[in-house]
């Protein structure tokens, strides 16, 4: 699993998606902090472009991982620069830099068929400069 993990952050680095597709399950999921927001290789394959979409110079790096049975434990570092317009939003042209953990879980032919991804959604907004407006 470790090895398809680094392959796997390479094919998200590179938008790689039939390196991306050859590692992955058709009914590949994702939950980010604890909720299922992909349900298939497709939903994810959109992620990655849509993270394309908007941001240049994208880096991943992982750490501290920890292999046991069929799943990789580790740690994790996005980087990237919202340098690009997406769906109404407007590029902030603001570095991006997060850390988080994932658990991946693989099949027993070692392809990935569940990620568990966990980051604090309120960095990235402050980090792109949005602010949050208290309800009136």
């Amino acid at each position: 699993p470790s090895s398809n993990v680094n392959k796997i952050a390479q094919a998200w680095i590179n938008n790689d998606m039939d390196l991306f597709n050859n590692l992955t399950v058709e009914n590949l999921g994702r939950s980010v902090n604890g909720l299922q927001v992909v349900k298939s290789r497709k939903e994810y394959n959109d992620l990655i472009a849509s993270n394309h979409a908007m941001l240049s110079n994208i880096a991943i790096k992982t750490s501290d991982m920890f292999v046991k049975d069929n799943k990789a434990y580790f740690e994790w570092n996005f980087s990237g620069t919202n340098t690009k317009d997406i769906e109404g939003m407007k590029a902030t042209n603001k570095p991006l830099n997060l850390n988080g953990m994932a658990i991946w879980t693989f099949n027993s032919e070692g392809k990935a068929s569940y990620e568990e991804f966990y980051f604090d959604q309120n960095d990235v907004n402050i980090q792109l400069g949005y602010t949050l407006t208290p309800p009136e």
